[in-house]
């Protein structure tokens, strides 16, 4: 699962020159992203600005995460994974362990970490959902689910390579440095 992440203009901006697209708007300011709030994400045309969650099944309810092993088996998230495919630049994503502590994992070899999504219009508002998979090693003794995180050189293919994208839901996560942070440990405490 995953309820938090980061990012910042300097993200974006790395994103950006991994994924070789000119005129990005810059100025982001550094911040934590949470279900239901706008952020841009990259797709195969550029940075859009688009809403965290699908809509669920209930009134008011978010499907902010969707299982990549089972995407493409599930109706309402085919059309996202084969038409729709994103990725979220962040520095940082957020997860919280059984005694509800919370822990920032991120790559300190990078400036930005790709997060696989997919995204969807719904009355008529972009909306995306992060794609989550088996945790790795770094992640295993904190949560039983992590977002399906993309190598830069994989970042461009799952944009616009339909036949590379099935095999990148898949993949396994690389390493990642995860450390404690203290303050606020609820999934939707705002900052």
């Amino acid at each position: 699962m995953c309820g938090r992440y980061g990012f910042s203009g300097e993200t974006i901006v790395a994103a950006a020159n991994v994924l070789n697209m000119q005129n990005v708007p810059t100025g982001f300011p550094e911040r934590d992203v949470h279900p239901g709030e706008y952020s841009p994400v990259f797709s195969a045309t550029g940075l859009q600005n688009c809403l965290w969650g699908y809509p669920g099944f209930e009134k008011g309810q978010l499907i902010f995460n969707t299982r990549a092993e089972s995407a493409l088996e599930k109706r309402m998230f085919q059309e996202g994974v084969c038409h729709g495919r994103v990725l979220i630049a962040a520095v940082c994503f957020y997860e919280w362990n059984a005694r509800k502590e919370m822990f920032r994992f991120s790559d300190p070899g990078s400036s930005v970490i790709f997060l696989a999504g997919i995204s969807q219009i719904f009355d008529g508002i972009r909306r995306y959902s992060i794609l989550t998979t088996k945790p790795n090693a770094s992640v295993r003794l904190i949560h039983m689910r992590m977002p399906l995180i993309l190598a830069p050189e994989d970042a461009l293919p799952w944009l616009d390579d339909d036949s590379a994208s099935i095999e990148l839901l898949h993949k396994t996560p690389g390493p990642l440095h995860a450390e404690r942070t203290s303050g606020q440990t609820s999934l939707f405490d705002q900052w």
